[in-house]
C-alpha cells in the first residue's frame, strides 16, 4: 500500500494568511528597514500589508518598507534597492 500526496489548496491559503506568517514577514521586513536607515538618510519604516504571490498571484500576508522621510540623496543612491539586493544575496539579514 503507498500513501498519495494530495494538496489541500485551502490549507494553503489558510496558511500564506496566517499570523504566523504575517509575524516573519514583519521580521523580515524590519530588518531590511532597520539596514536601510543605517545606510542612508531617508527614513525607513514597515507596514503590515496583504500582498499578492505565486502562480495563482494569491493573497498572503506580507510586509512592505517605506520610506516616511525622502532624502532625495537616497533616490539618487538608490539606497533601498542596492540595501535590498545585499539582503537577497545574503539570503536574509543573517550576517554573511
Amino acid at each position: 500500500m503507498s500513501a498519495r500526496y494530495t494538496p489541500n489548496s485551502r490549507g494553503t491559503r489558510e496558511f500564506m494568511n496566517s499570523q504566523m506568517v504575517g509575524t516573519a514577514m514583519r521580521g523580515v521586513a524590519d530588518q531590511l528597514a532597520g539596514q536601510a536607515n543605517t545606510a542612508g538618510r531617508s527614513r525607513y519604516e514597515v507596514r503590515e500589508l496583504t500582498v499578492a504571490g505565486g502562480w495563482g498571484n494569491t493573497s498572503r500576508a506580507g510586509a512592505e518598507v517605506y520610506e516616511s522621510r525622502r532624502d532625495y540623496r537616497d533616490v539618487r543612491d538608490r539606497v533601498l534597492v542596492n540595501v535590498s539586493r545585499q539582503f537577497y544575496m545574503r539570503a536574509g539579514g543573517g550576517g554573511g
